[in-house]
C-alpha cells in the first residue's frame, strides 16, 4: 500500500496591492477549494510498529570487586518508549545499562545483585541463557566498532551468520540497514569496508 501526498499550491499575494484584490484572491481561493497538482510523489507506506518489552529493574545493586557502583536501582523502562539517563561522569549511568544486557559481569571481579525484568523474565535467573539475554537485548555504544576487517554488508550479517539464521541474508540485511536510515547512503557500495564509513554512519552500522 502507497500513500499519495499532495502538492499543495500557493499563490502569492502583492502586499502592496489594494485590500480589494487581496479580499478577491483569497474568496476566489476559498470557492476553489484545496488545489491539488497533477502530479503526485508516490511515498512508501510506513512500517507498522512493532510492539516493544518492558524492562524493570528491582533493587539493582552492581559492584566491581568490593565497591558498589549502583546502589539498589528500582526503575521502569516503559516498551516504545524512549528514555534518558542523565548524570555526571562516573555516577553509574553505564554500569546501569550493561546491567541490564548482563555484559557488566564480563568485567573481571565484577557482579551484580537484583533483578532485571524483560517483561516477565528474570535475565538473571540461573536457568536463563545469557547469549540469548544479549541478543534480545542490544547495545548501541559511544564509539562505533564495526568489524574492520568486514565489507559493510557483512558486517550486518555478521550476526546473521553467527546463529546460523541465513535465510533471506540479501533482504534481511537491506531491512536492517533501511530501519537504521542508512540503506540510501549505502546501498551501492555494500562491498566497501564498514571502516571507511563516517562515524555517524558507524554508529548506525
Amino acid at each position: 500500500m502507497t500513500l499519495s501526498r499532495p502538492t499543495r499550491q500557493v499563490t502569492e499575494v502583492d502586499p502592496d496591492s489594494p485590500s480589494s484584490n487581496r479580499a478577491e484572491i483569497q474568496d476566489d481561493m476559498a470557492r476553489s477549494g484545496p488545489i491539488v497538482a497533477t502530479e503526485r510523489r508516490e511515498e512508501q507506506a510506513p512500517a507498522p510498529a512493532q510492539k516493544g518489552v518492558a524492562v524493570q529493574l528491582e533493587g539493582l545493586r552492581a559492584f566491581y570487586g568490593k565497591a558498589e557502583q549502583v546502589r539498589g536501582i528500582d526503575l521502569d523502562f516503559r516498551a516504545n518508549e524512549v528514555t534518558a539517563i542523565i548524570g555526571p561522569s562516573g555516577c553509574g549511568k553505564s554500569t546501569m545499562i550493561r546491567c541490564i544486557n548482563r555484559m557488566h559481569e564480563e568485567i573481571p571481579g565484577a557482579h551484580a545483585e537484583g533483578r532485571v525484568m524483560l517483561d516477565e523474565v528474570d535475565v538473571y535467573d540461573p536457568s536463563i541463557d545469557v547469549v540469548a539475554v544479549r541478543r534480545a537485548i542490544g547495545m548501541v555504544f559511544q564509539k562505533p566498532n564495526p568489524f574492520p576487517t568486514m565489507s559493510i554488508f557483512d558486517n550486518v550479517a555478521a550476526g546473521l551468520r553467527l546463529t546460523a539464521r541465513r535465510g533471506h541474508l540479501q533482504a534481511k540485511v537491506e531491512r536492517a540497514l533501511r530501519g537504521a536510515g542508512l540503506w540510501e547512503e549505502v546501498a551501492d557500495r555494500l562491498s566497501e569496508p564498514g571502516a571507511g564509513l563516517s562515524g555517524g554512519q558507524q554508529q548506525r552500522l
